[in-house]
């Protein structure tokens, strides 16, 4: 049995809306997240904060629960998800007692940790290969690569990369 929470990446709600045109409002998009079993919404802060990015949950979840659109024994269900798993890590005990605070940086980014990652990294290439003819994609064909970001390696690695320590 799954014993965790279901979370959305930073924005990614933000997303459906504005950019896929998947909902016809915030307040829709909302809805559809919680009901497909979305507990938090990723790395979102209150509009009054200097670090805010916004949020639905925090703009429009209030909302659909006065209009009854979202029922408070799902949101409780969904806080229960959340909150449970950061019982279990032991993050509400202090800190000193917190077992994943006491891991030394030269342990996380050890020689074997660092392999273990190079593995998993190595692992995910395989459609880039197309072996064994995964993608029906023709080798003898040329295929090129278009738009602003091509010689960009920042924006295509992206947000999720860096040191962790």
């Amino acid at each position: 049995n799954f014993r965790g929470y279901i979370t959305s990446d930073s924005v990614a709600l933000n997303d459906f809306h504005w950019y896929h045109n998947y909902t016809t409002s915030p307040n829709e998009t909302v809805e559809l997240a919680v009901r497909a079993g979305c507990d938090i919404e990723s790395a979102m802060w209150h509009h009054n904060q200097p670090w805010s990015t916004g949020g639905n949950y925090i703009d429009y979840l209030a909302t659909a629960v006065r209009q009854g659109r979202i029922s408070e024994t799902v949101i409780d269900q969904a806080v229960r998800n959340a909150l449970e798993v950061r019982f279990r890590l032991g993050l509400f005990d202090p800190i000193e007692d917190q077992p994943f605070w006491q891991i030394a940086p030269d342990v996380v980014q050890s020689d074997i940790h660092t392999q273990a990652a190079k593995d998993a990294t190595a692992q995910g290439f395989v459609l880039l290969k197309n072996s064994p003819k995964i993608v029906p994609m023709n080798p003898s064909q040329k295929i090129a690569l278009i738009g602003p970001h091509v010689y960009d390696r920042h924006t295509m690695l992206g947000n999720y990369n860096g040191q962790i320590c």
